[in-house]
């Protein structure tokens, strides 16, 4: 989470996103295994074209993105 104290810092944090200058790091917790234990996965990504809240993979569209994701930690099912 990135928080600014006034509309120029805010500015000035928005064009660094915008060229990429800062990296993003997420922590997610997922149902399933990959296939890999880390890889990049390089597809366009654009809004989604009926959820204004989610972003969908979107050819012609969409904006260059990288992820690269790396499995920390898995949990097996107690049975």
């Amino acid at each position: 989470m990135v928080v600014t104290k006034n509309e120029i810092a805010q500015w000035k944090i928005a064009k660094q996103f915008e060229k990429r200058k800062i990296r993003k790091e997420y922590l997610a917790i997922v149902h399933g295994t990959p296939h890999l234990q880390r890889d990049r996965i390089m597809v366009p990504l654009g809004m989604h074209p009926r959820i204004r809240e989610k972003y969908a993979i979107r050819p012609h569209i969409g904006k260059e993105a990288i992820t690269f994701y790396e499995i920390e930690e898995e949990f097996r099912a107690l049975h």
